[in-house]
């Protein structure tokens, strides 16, 4: 009797755009059963027929860690959003790998992940401890579905601006020359930094809700032209800038927990097309540097109090 072998589906496309189906047999000694096949990911099908399983690596991140929360507050998500569809999976067929949710090492941090020794090796995590500022589970429900690209007609609009450094990459602590000196060390890297102005701009709706309307990168220190011109464009009754040079510990601290507050009230609204301010609000930890978006949405919020 043959022997019967997994199939695999390759998709790919081609120089001019068109989409490409191969097929080709799983190798025999990376073959599975049928349930862990499943279970490796989920991905969105071409066919636009909703999710279909291949057999791939472990699942993200970002998705074991929505699982653990599903698994903290199992009510309340909206089912027909797909990465709740992949966090649910995982979380039955991928259990070993999902962290616990616990207590920070250090306050005002909110909580943090504490993951299994597996997950520390499978996706090369820096460490078994997470810490985050914002519940995750509160972010999630401000994500709103995107109806339009244009900035909703809200009134009054709040403008803030914020400068921080980001990582642009590595370069070597030592010269050529002086490496010569020092036969058997280390080249330490360095790392280099470059400032990046973000804008935040929200509205203020008559329930009391706050609604992100835009959001703006700059390269560089912030730019006051830059700022008033965006302040214009939107119409905004009030705007602030903020270095990381010149924020004072009491007042980011301030900022950053009335942000949790608001998130706290449900009052917060957020687009689901700023997806890297998203992203920042999900990876905050208050001792650890942001690409400065959380601190933008921080100032542009207490704008709408003050």
């Amino acid at each position: 009797m043959e022997k019967l072998h997994e199939i695999e589906e390759i998709t790919h496309k081609d120089s001019r755009g068109r989409l490409v189906k191969k097929y080709s047999l799983v190798k025999e000694e990376k073959a599975k059963p049928k349930d862990e096949v499943k279970a490796s990911r989920l991905k969105k099908s071409s066919e636009g027929k909703g999710l279909v399983y291949v057999a791939t690596e472990v699942p993200e991140r970002r998705v074991l860690e929505l699982a653990a929360w599903i698994r903290r507050k199992p009510t309340g998500w909206a089912t027909d959003r797909e990465d709740v569809k992949k966090g649910q999976f995982f979380l039955k067929h991928w259990s070993h790998l999902v962290p616990e949710i616990g207590k920070p090492e250090e306050d005002p941090d909110s909580y943090a992940f504490v993951w299994p020794g597996e997950a520390l090796e499978e996706l090369k995590l820096e460490g078994l401890v997470s810490s985050r500022f914002f519940d995750f589970k509160l972010v999630y429900d401000t994500v709103t579905v995107d109806l339009s690209k244009e900035t909703p007609s809200v009134e009054p609009v709040f403008l803030g601006a914020y400068c921080s450094p980001v990582i642009v990459g590595y370069m070597g602590y030592y010269t050529h020359m002086q490496q010569l000196h020092r036969v058997g060390q280390p080249n330490v890297r360095r790392v280099i930094n470059e400032p990046q102005s973000v804008c935040v701009a929200v509205g203020k709706e008559a329930d009391g809700s706050i609604r992100v309307v835009y959001v703006e990168t700059h390269k560089g220190k912030l730019d006051k032209a830059w700022v008033s011109g965006l302040a214009k464009q939107l119409r905004a009754k009030k705007k602030r800038m903020t270095g990381y040079d010149s924020l004072k510990e009491d007042v980011k601290r301030k900022l950053l927990l009335n942000l949790r507050g608001v998130f706290e009230q449900r009052k917060l609204l957020i687009p689901n097309r700023y997806a890297i301010l998203i992203e920042d609000l999900l990876e905050y930890s208050y001792r650890k540097p942001s690409s400065g978006y959380v601190l933008a949405l921080g100032i542009a919020a207490d704008l709408c109090w003050s």
